[in-house]
């Protein structure tokens, strides 16, 4: 939809996009359903936004129809249709969306564009300067396919793309990691299979909808405190942006955190959570900066399902202790989220039902016993947490 509005809105009358559009409307005839796919894992939703937000008179510009050139090209070939587009070159790598990055006879560095011709047989590639070749792919050492890893085994399996070559893929406001040595790949999956084994075995609920959700790994660079990063995107739902988690309880609740936020994007497709002119700000034990009434919300639906997941996970004798801790800071800090949005005029209908909806879960929550020591901590923490968030932003409750 945002893309659709992207194309006709702001792109619409220029010509250079017509050509694009012509192929992507007839790969989507021809079939709907691999058209689709790979609009949505070849960060279509991402490309439309940076357009949408670079201002209220934006026009094209070359990187832009480029960009939606190599993701027509891909689309193409994906299709089964015949096209022509020009695409995008960007360090010497002309990158098909959903398939991998072909090096050129370009010198390394090189940005620029050239036409890119699909049809039955290997596309073929012509430079600015008329000379053809045909793009190197399969076997070919200079073409780099995206690799998948796949964990657990059987219908309770997640697949997982990695996407480290995409260069529209930096919408997660970390950096992206670059290409990632096999053994890379080899550590995501090791870790990943000891996660998801956890998920599948203690949290099946979770798990399924996980694996309904989650198609789309984006590696991070790794912070500068070590601190742990995943992220999501509205603009790319399916996505998730991680760096490594050190163990697999962490990279489970990773999955699980990110998998929610993916839904409730989902959820905002069709459903008004808060006023679009919403300004005040909220306190979230989990952040440092005051969130917008739409941020709270997010961080209210992911955690909660965090906190289920930890709950679920003190069954696992080598992890209750972890567990216990995790829960009991978890339901303390949604506690006081809750408390914080609810009431808020900024509420939609539809936004007081999900916070109404949240606060019955994580009463279960707080059914749950736990050393008492834990809640104590876990109070102590969110008091400092808000008395230093007070300081920082001067800013009052709600």
């Amino acid at each position: 939809m945002l893309a659709s509005h992207v194309l006709r809105d702001r792109l619409g009358d220029d010509p250079r996009v017509l050509g694009v559009a012509e192929v992507l409307s007839r790969a989507q005839s021809r079939s709907p359903v691999r058209a689709a796919e790979t609009f949505r894992r070849g960060w279509l939703g991402s490309w439309a936004s940076r357009c949408l937000h670079s201002g209220p008179e934006r026009t094209a510009t070359a990187d832009d129809v480029s960009a939606l050139g190599n993701l027509a090209a891909a689309t193409a070939l994906r299709t089964g249709v015949d096209a022509s587009v020009d695409v995008a070159i960007r360090a010497g790598r002309i990158h098909l969306p959903t398939m991998g990055s072909a090096t050129v006879d370009q010198s390394a560095g090189t940005d620029g564009t050239a036409t890119l011709i699909v049809r039955p047989g290997r596309p073929r590639l012509i430079n600015d300067g008329g000379h053809e070749e045909d793009l190197p792919m399969g076997d070919d050492p200079r073409w780099m396919s995206l690799r998948e890893i796949r964990l657990g085994s059987g219908r309770r399996s997640l697949t997982l793309t990695i996407d480290d070559l995409d260069p529209t893929r930096d919408c997660f406001v970390s950096r992206p990691a670059d290409r990632l040595t096999p053994e890379a790949v080899r550590l995501w999956w090791s870790r990943g299979e000891l996660a998801w084994s956890l998920l599948r075995n203690h949290a099946p609920e979770s798990s399924e909808l996980t694996a309904r959700w989650t198609d789309t790994l984006v590696p991070l660079e790794p912070a500068a405190d070590d601190a742990n990063l995943s992220i999501s995107s509205r603009a790319a739902l399916g996505s998730i942006a991680l760096s490594l988690p050190a163990g697999p309880a962490e990279f489970g609740a990773c999955l699980v955190h990110e998998r929610a936020h993916s839904m409730l994007n989902g959820i905002l497709l069709f459903w008004r959570l808060a006023d679009p002119a919403a300004t005040a700000t909220y306190f979230a034990p989990w952040r440092r900066d005051p969130r917008p009434i739409l941020g709270a919300l997010h961080g209210i639906y992911a955690f909660t399902a965090v906190g289920e997941l930890w709950q679920q996970l003190l069954a696992v004798p080598e992890l209750r202790g972890e567990a216990a801790g995790q829960l009991a800071r978890r339901r303390v800090q949604l506690r006081a989220a809750i408390e914080a949005v609810t009431g808020s005029p900024e509420l939609t209908r539809a936004g007081e039902a999900l916070v109404a909806h949240s606060r019955r879960r994580v009463e279960r929550l707080e059914a749950v016993e736990l050393p008492h020591e834990l809640g104590r901590r876990a109070e102590d923490e969110l008091v400092q947490a808000y008395d230093a968030w007070m300081l920082r932003n001067s800013a009052p409750r709600g």
